[in-house]
């Protein structure tokens, strides 16, 4: 059987198809619908269904979206020409010549890099943790680009440090963490550009360690772990004394490691030994969301004076246009003033969502100058599918009622922020401490920031979008 779909919504997950047959109306849940990835359907699109009669009355099943509704515009250009993209949403920024703002982030790292001391980066997600942990690393292995670019003098000081870096996953151990330096710091052995071209063997004892932990009755100790890994490092370190004057380890996104991980009296031995023994050279990098520096000091107390603390702030406007310009830098292509102001009202000043707004700018582009048009292109691509299914899953577990209400007077106001006493009025039916503790989780899950006393917005824009669009305001 054809009908048409005359109402649906992504919220709810369900609503009513009107038969081309007998203008009977039938009910249609998300379960029903047919297609890969994210099912939705559409007002006005015509579907095949077979029809089904339950005790609650006429059900569609198995629903085929047949054709888009006459009305309907795709979101992007049928006719779409590849090209490469020079935004990189999912990855770090690792060209120093696409690298942008952060100079005095960058340069006090520098000097505590060079002061042998250890670096400790944090900052909200997508807020560009890993990018400058990637340059840092490329500074210590010698690249001097980015410190040619923001006029850094080192007096003549040369890097040349051995590095090694992991990447935390969940589910992590110390003892993954250990193999996964140990073996990125055999690997890089052969990039030093002193040592690449002569013969060297260094013979790693991790499968020793990993015997020891492995036919041990009692799991090792972080002290134990930290003994053994010390001695493999500065077994490196001794061998290729005369080609490297230092040793650089990144550890990112240690925020994930589980709280039984001992991670912080690991570190605290493991640097704390270092200095006793003399190798005043090698320094940690570690990265992790913010609230990790209040994770370590649960762990160890002392913990976080081994660390310079970095404290990633949200970038400038100024900072985050000269992102869109180095990353266009080369293309051929420019953005206009009007594109720029878009994408930078709709990132709340995070490099991640600059990228993202860039590429699918860029992809949509058909004359070599971003303009508004793009953007908006981009925009609605982005929230009505690309991270359709993501918002509408933190919509729905958020749930219904005072919540429900409140975020929709959020999204749904032409105004940027909002009052708290605005609420009140708006919500007349919904006591005034049920409507701030609602607050109060929305920002507790980070779905919602006070700018100050009272005044609320989205911490997100592009969240806000998808629920005006839900809610049928846009």
């Amino acid at each position: 059987m054809r009908g048409t779909v005359i109402r649906y919504s992504d919220y709810k997950g369900y609503g009513f198809i009107k038969s081309q047959d007998s203008n009977e109306n039938y009910f249609v849940h998300i379960s029903q619908i047919s297609g890969d990835g994210f099912r939705t359907l559409i007002e006005g699109q015509v579907v095949e269904f077979e029809p089904y009669y339950s005790n609650k009355g006429w059900q569609a099943r198995d629903v085929h979206r047949v054709t888009l509704h006459s009305d309907e515009e795709p979101i992007f250009n049928d006719k779409l020409k590849l090209k490469k993209n020079p935004f990189t949403p999912q990855y770090p920024v690792n060209d120093p010549l696409k690298f942008a703002g952060r100079k005095h982030a960058f340069m006090n790292a520098i000097d505590g890099l060079f002061n042998n001391k250890n670096i400790l980066i944090s900052g909200p997600r997508g807020i560009g943790k890993s990018s400058i942990s990637n340059q840092l690393l490329l500074l210590t292995q010698g690249d001097t680009t980015l410190l040619n670019r923001l006029n850094v003098d080192l007096d003549g000081y040369v890097f040349n440090y051995l590095s090694g870096d992991y990447r935390c996953v969940p589910g992590n151990s110390l003892n993954d963490l250990i193999d996964g330096l140990l073996s990125s710091l055999k690997i890089n052995i052969g990039k030093i550009k002193t040592i690449k071209d002569k013969k060297y063997k260094v013979e790693l004892n991790f499968k020793f360690i990993k015997a020891g932990m492995e036919s041990s009755e009692v799991p090792l100790t972080p002290t134990e772990l930290s003994t053994l890994f010390v001695a493999e490092v500065e077994n490196i370190y001794r061998e290729f004394d005369h080609q490297i004057n230092g040793i650089c380890l990144l550890i990112d996104e240690i925020d994930v490691l589980e709280d039984k991980v001992d991670i912080a009296p690991f570190l605290k031995s493991v640097i704390e030994k270092f200095k006793m023994d003399n190798f005043i050279n090698i320094s940690f990098l570690v990265s992790g969301v913010t609230g990790i520096t209040t994770s370590l000091i649960a762990q160890h107390q002392s913990s976080t004076r081994l660390f310079e603390i970095l404290e990633l702030q949200r970038m400038t406007d100024s900072e985050l246009s000269e992102l869109m310009e180095l990353t266009l830098d080369g293309t051929g292509v420019d953005i206009i003033a009007e594109a720029k102001s878009k994408i930078l009202s709709l990132s709340n000043r995070f490099p991640q969502p600059v990228h993202l707004l860039g590429y699918h700018s860029f992809r949509v582009d058909d004359d070599n100058i971003i303009n508004l048009d793009d953007v908006e292109q981009a925009k609605d691509f982005i929230v009505q599918n690309l991270r359709r299914q993501e918002f509408n899953s933190k919509l729905e577990k958020l749930g219904k009622g005072a919540i429900s209400e409140i975020l929709k007077v959020l999204a749904t106001s032409q105004s940027e922020t909002i009052n708290i006493s605005y609420l009140y009025n708006r919500l007349p039916n919904y006591k005034d401490d049920e409507i701030a503790g609602n607050l109060g989780n929305l920002e507790k899950w980070d779905i919602i920031e006070k700018q100050h006393r009272g005044v609320y917005r989205f911490k997100e824009p592009l969240f806000k979008i998808y629920i005006r669009w839900i809610f049928g305001v846009l």
